[in-house]
């Protein structure tokens, strides 16, 4: 019985880290869509509106909270 409990638990666990570990690599792949964009509208402010570094700091700091905000994984809370 106990070997069997071992046993569950240890699949239990493999599941979570499993799930844990598509979460990251979620989260890496969308904070590397996040920086491509930025990049991209930073360019075009400097070709198109020939933006000046302080314009591009500026850009940054109203961006800040959203580089460093990831929403929830649909699973991270149970699917809720």
């Amino acid at each position: 019985m106990k070997s069997e409990l071992r046993s569950e638990l240890r699949e239990m666990a493999k599941a979570q880290l499993a799930s844990l570990k598509s979460q990251a690599q979620d989260a890496v792949e969308m904070a590397k869509a996040q920086l491509a964009s930025l990049k991209s509208q930073m360019k075009e402010m400097v070709e198109q509106n020939n933006a000046t570094p302080l314009d591009l700091t500026e850009f940054m700091e109203q961006n800040y909270a959203e580089l460093l905000s990831m929403p929830d994984h649909p699973s991270a809370d149970g699917g809720r």
